[in-house]
This record gives structure tokens, C-alpha cells and sequence, in this order.
């Protein structure tokens, strides 16, 4: 994008994102509400004793506020945030029940094709 080889006409985000200042919202652009957001997170086995993720959530907001860290993942178009278990949790089942709404509200069903390819 900065070498001005492709062109960013939207962000699905529901905000401007700050590497990209310029480039407006897909919501903007005309499809009122539209947000898909992708994110990663450090997930712990179900069971794990509460001390151990408080620890690893401290561990993970250091790692996130280093600015080294930050630089390397706004540069690849990341915009790091970090959160808590209980709120990402909280945000996983709304991006779920979201999505599986509108999947439900549009009929959308898997497909499955057999290749015709022998391995």
C-alpha cells in the first residue's frame, strides 16, 4: 500500500485504523454498521487455575506495550489493543452470535466437493 502498488478503497474495522488515516471505514463508504474484525488472542485450556491467567494476561499486556513490539505489529497493519479474559470472552460470543445470525438470516450452508483429484 505505502509503495503505491494497491490501492485501500475501505477498512472493515469500525474505525478509521491509524496506519491508515485516510482510507475510510467500509461503513462509511456506504454499508452503514458493516465491521469484520480479525484478531489474535492467547488462548489457556479450559480448567487453568485463575492465578495462572492473570499472569499470563499480565504478560501478554507487558509483550503488547513494549514499543518495539508495537511498531513491528502496526507495520504489518495490526493495531494491538490487548484485553482481559473476561472481555474477550465477552467479545467472542458477540462477533459469534453475529456472524451465526447472519449466516441463519441468509440461508448460508457449508459446501463440500469431492476433487476429482486421486491422492
Amino acid at each position: 500500500v505505502k509503495a503505491g502498488k494497491l490501492r485501500l478503497v475501505g477498512v472493515t474495522t469500525p474505525r478509521r485504523m491509524p496506519q491508515f488515516p485516510d482510507v475510510p471505514t467500509v461503513s462509511e463508504s456506504g454499508l452503514p454498521g458493516f465491521e469484520f474484525n480479525s484478531w489474535f488472542a492467547m488462548m489457556a485450556p479450559a480448567g487453568t487455575p485463575q492465578p495462572i491467567l492473570e499472569y499470563l494476561s499480565a504478560e501478554g499486556a507487558k509483550a503488547l506495550a513494549h514499543p518495539e513490539g508495537r511498531e513491528k505489529l502496526n507495520a504489518q497493519g495490526l493495531t494491538p489493543r490487548g484485553t482481559t479474559p473476561d472481555d474477550l470472552g465477552k467479545a467472542m460470543r458477540v462477533q459469534l452470535t453475529r456472524y451465526g445470525d447472519l449466516i441463519r438470516q441468509n440461508g448460508i450452508t457449508a459446501e463440500y466437493r469431492m476433487s476429482s483429484r486421486t491422492w
